[in-house]
């Protein structure tokens, strides 16, 4: 419960339930020991109401919390997948259960930096110069010093193009742009996928001096064309996809991962310029769009607020509202990596986050606007 409202997750159909207290008096008292005219008269004695009105609410009542697998054993299909699944496993290049740490015995000639992704360490080795100039300018933020735990190997020589994780299981791809593109994806989705103590929000974030602003909404919702205009305003740039918050706390860890820009934002942001390979998105550096300290791969900031973006076309000017802590427990669970794999300790993580930060909803309608919401937030 967070105050008189009770918010339900259901781990199997990945849903989370907001119930107002009438509601939630229902669902208690639906113990399966009670029949429906005796929760009608447990209730009709509690709140002195009609008992022909109070009747009908409470068969509609248990008719809908049943429908939604509330009630008994609960449903036994599932649903739609969470934050964490729709990151196909089935395109990494290797299992995540299988992890490569052993270099090649002779891997090609060129290496990149070494790059942090949250606490996974990775390199690409290639024999192609201007893929790793490419990939060692895209992922800049990422740079630390020391070797990797991860070695990713491409290979052009001869007939085609290979990449693999360590020499293991090469895959062929058409380009070396398919190859950047398959690293790109795979050190993100290996890095959120296997993070341990941390609540993993899928949620893209901005820094100013005080703290960070995170924006959690679904895949394809807008969060990296947001979160690049906001850099281009000035605001510092946290990630665009993931907001690690460690067990216990409400700080961020940066993850200033590349933004990922897909077509159709491309257009709004004429300055992301193409990559000198063919890659399906144009990868635009945080610390380029005009942010002032920007932060690093291992720096952390307090979470100021939470702000859930949903484009809305006409959307009111002044539509930033402040939304109850159940509101924002919902809102989180719908867009939290992993949360199926202990729905308990998530919920109750997210429950912490929901009373201690401030949830806001955000209704988009053009990035100007957006951006002039999050400015009167922050003022």
């Amino acid at each position: 419960m967070i105050g008189d409202e009770v918010v339900i997750y259901d781990p199997v159909r990945h849903l989370a339930h907001l119930l107002n207290p009438t509601a939630a008096a229902v669902w208690h008292a639906l113990d399966g020991a009670r029949t429906l005219p005796e929760v009608r008269d447990l209730l009709v004695a509690r709140y002195h109401a009609p008992a022909a009105t109070v009747g009908a609410d409470v068969e509609a009542l248990a008719t809908r919390l049943s429908t939604q697998g509330l009630l008994g054993d609960g449903p036994s299909a599932p649903g739609p997948p969470d934050a964490a699944s729709t990151m196909a496993s089935s395109h990494c290049l290797v299992p995540l259960g299988a992890v490569a740490t052993d270099e090649p015995t002779d891997p090609p000639p060129l290496r990149t930096a070494t790059f942090r992704a949250l606490h996974l360490q990775f390199a690409v080795a290639a024999d192609d110069p201007v893929l790793i100039a490419t990939l060692d300018e895209i992922l800049a933020p990422l740079a630390v010093a020391g070797r990797p735990s991860l070695l990713y190997t491409v290979r052009s020589a001869g007939e085609g193009v290979t990449v693999a994780l360590a020499d293991i299981q090469p895959i062929a791809v058409a380009h070396l742009g398919a190859a950047a593109d398959r690293i790109l994806w795979d050190y993100n989705h290996r890095a959120i996928t296997t993070a341990r103590g941390r609540t993993l929000l899928h949620a893209s974030a901005v820094r100013t001096a005080a703290g960070v602003v995170a924006f959690p909404a679904p895949a394809n919702a807008g969060k990296s064309t947001l979160v690049a205009a906001l850099a281009r305003r000035g605001y510092s740039y946290v990630t665009d996809e993931c907001v690690a918050v460690p067990a216990g706390t409400t700080n961020v860890e940066a993850y200033p991962k590349p933004i990922g820009l897909d077509p159709g934002s491309w257009p709004l942001f004429p300055d992301a310029t193409p990559a000198p390979l063919p890659l399906a998105r144009r990868w635009v550096r945080g610390d380029r769009r005009g942010g002032v300290d920007e932060a690093g791969p291992t720096d952390v900031a307090p979470l100021l607020a939470l702000v859930f973006p949903t484009y809305t076309p006409g959307a009111d000017p002044d539509g930033l509202t402040r939304l109850r802590p159940a509101e924002v427990l919902v809102r989180l669970a719908r867009n939290t990596f992993g949360l199926a794999a202990d729905p308990s300790a998530g919920i109750a993580a997210l429950a912490d986050l929901a009373d201690r930060i401030p949830g806001y909803d955000l209704p988009v309608d053009d990035l100007d606007q957006a951006g002039q919401e999050i400015d009167r937030l922050l003022a």
